[in-house]
């Protein structure tokens, strides 16, 4: 897992001109914080396709792809419009979706200061 974050983190750092609030840098920030975590490895980096459950809860996550997708869209759409990084970065660690989310919702809000160079 800690070579996941790494990975992730060099992300941010050598793709700075060309990472964003998009669905390709998300997804593929996500693909590496889930690499060989998950039991499905085609998953990694993907919107989920599969139903899940959070035992003991009477809680029932979305299960329709085309919401998924839907709300996933709106969740970058969202991101973007934020002007302000700190609430950019406190909206996506708060928000964070699919499969590998406590991950990313932690590195999500380091794309972030990426894009405004704060972490240069």
């Amino acid at each position: 897992m800690f070579l996941n974050h790494k990975a992730a983190i060099e992300l941010l750092v050598q793709a700075a001109d060309e990472i964003g609030f998009d669905r390709y840098t998300i997804l593929n920030l996500r693909g590496m914080l889930a690499a060989n975590l998950l039991p499905d490895p085609d998953a990694a980096g993907r919107l989920r396709r599969i139903p899940v459950t959070i035992g003991g809860s009477a809680y029932d996550p979305l299960e329709v792809p085309q919401l998924l997708e839907a709300g996933f869209q709106m969740f970058l759409a969202w991101a973007s419009a934020i002007e302000d990084a700190f609430e950019q970065a406190f909206f996506a660690m708060a928000h964070g979706m699919g499969a590998g989310s406590p991950p990313s919702s932690r590195i999500e809000p380091q794309l972030t200061g990426q894009l405004v160079g704060q972490l240069n």
